[in-house]
């Protein structure tokens, strides 16, 4: 089989959707080598994910003078011509018309917070969010939500068919496994003090990230995590 993605994130996003977009190239290309893997990304000159992933960018010209555009209107139509069985849209969208050229296509979606907490967004990023996703999830063979909570948030404020969405929760690369010293850990910290010192601006960013992702509560399910993996030892 041949699966082609939608892998701008993989290259050019270094932290949560591209994460995600690196894991799931790098383990299908571990645990599933038999498969054909394509990564379709504006522009692709010089860009690689490693072995068993070929890189793609526009294959025409008006493609590669427009290739934000490309990404959204033009990418169904050259994954066609390129023998592309199965399009895997990794970060919450779907190019435009790929439900038109039979291709199976699977879309994943990370979350709807912008939707359950719409006072952390402004209202344009909320419009855009919104046409994306809902459109994203209407033409998807399948939907692959990363959490039970994304998956409800679909039911109940999309309305999307429960038996169209599959959980399948995100991998843990192996930088995250390593034991980490402590004298590293407090590095860290002196790292991040210094930002918030340089930059006033961080203090503010990051409550907003608070609000958005709940650290306070991983921070206490993180320490009931460690409390019954000590008694458990």
């Amino acid at each position: 089989m041949h699966v082609g993605f939608d892998a701008k994130r993989a290259f050019h996003n270094q932290t949560g959707l591209g994460n995600y977009s690196r894991d799931v190239l790098r383990l299908l290309v571990r645990h599933r080598p038999g498969h054909r893997y394509t990564a379709y990304t504006p522009p692709a000159e010089g860009l690689e994910l490693g072995p068993g992933i070929t890189v793609r960018g526009p294959d025409r010209p008006l493609g590669r003078l427009a290739p934000s555009l490309w990404r959204v209107a033009g990418l169904a139509a050259q994954a066609r011509r390129e023998g592309v069985d199965l399009f895997h849209g990794l970060s919450n969208e779907l190019p435009l018309g790929i439900e038109r050229t039979g291709l199976r296509s699977v879309v994943t979606i990370h979350d709807l917070i912008f939707e359950r907490f719409p006072e952390l967004y402004p209202p344009v990023d909320r419009r855009i969010y919104r046409w994306k996703f809902r459109s994203a999830t209407r033409r998807a063979d399948r939907i692959i939500a990363i959490s039970r909570q994304t998956r409800d948030d679909l039911v109940d404020l999309f309305g999307v068919d429960p038996a169209r969405i599959r959980v399948v929760y995100q991998g843990c690369h192996p930088a995250f496994q390593a034991r980490v010293e402590p004298e590293h850990v407090a590095d860290q910290v002196e790292r991040a003090l210094q930002r918030f010192h340089d930059d006033p601006s961080m203090a503010d960013r990051s409550r907003a990230w608070a609000a958005r992702f709940s650290w306070p509560e991983a921070a206490r399910a993180y320490h009931r995590l460690y409390r019954l993996a000590s008694a458990s030892a």
